[in-house]
């Protein structure tokens, strides 16, 4: 392949699969920033799934079904589960660059916020059971103490930057609206 088709391919925006429900009826493919899934019907009993992650893990699952077809949801969530839940859903966001305000002021800023994508199957009843979750950035998932050796928390931890609600990668992050105010006259 020429260097110039090699260039216009890698500057080809990448089409991803969307947040929401499926149905697989014989065979699902999932896009995602360095993940695929695919689900598909192995028979008449059974489905298989198989996901490759962003460090190159796979995952094989299979799952049985009674009815004609497999319904999954695809959502974002909170980013709790990944490398493993051990943090009592607590959370520790470090801002990338200081704030400054000003005395008896207040002021709204949008950070980033890291999430986790959560894979659940439409049962009969039309419950969601959580069947999988994943993480399409692996730097997002990290553990920091808060607090002393003693007797601090056990937290996720991701470094955020500050930004605008045109910056959006809606498979790595989610926005947060945080009210900063300073009420001391100094």
């Amino acid at each position: 392949m020429s260097e110039e088709k090699l260039k216009e391919k890698d500057e080809t925006p990448q089409k991803y699969s969307h947040y929401g429900e499926y149905t697989v009826v014989e065979k699902l493919e999932l896009n995602l920033p360095k993940t695929e899934i695919v689900i598909e019907r192995k028979n008449e009993n059974q489905f298989s799934y198989y996901r490759k992650d962003s460090q190159g893990n796979i995952t094989n699952k299979i799952i049985p079904r009674t009815g004609k077809d497999l319904k999954i949801e695809l959502a974002p969530i909170l980013p709790l589960n990944l490398p493993a839940k051990k943090t009592n859903d607590l959370m520790f966001l470090r801002l990338a660059k200081q704030i400054y305000i000003e005395k008896d002021s207040k002021t709204d800023i949008l950070v980033q916020f890291p999430i986790e994508i959560g894979v659940y199957i439409k049962s009969s009843d039309n419950a969601h059971d959580f069947f999988d979750c994943f993480t399409c950035e692996p730097m997002h998932s990290r553990f920091a103490l808060y607090g002393t050796p003693e007797f601090g928390n056990l937290c996720m931890y991701s470094k955020v930057g500050i930004v605008d609600k045109t910056e959006n990668d809606p498979y790595i992050y989610a926005f947060m609206k945080i009210s900063i105010s300073n009420k001391l006259p100094k």
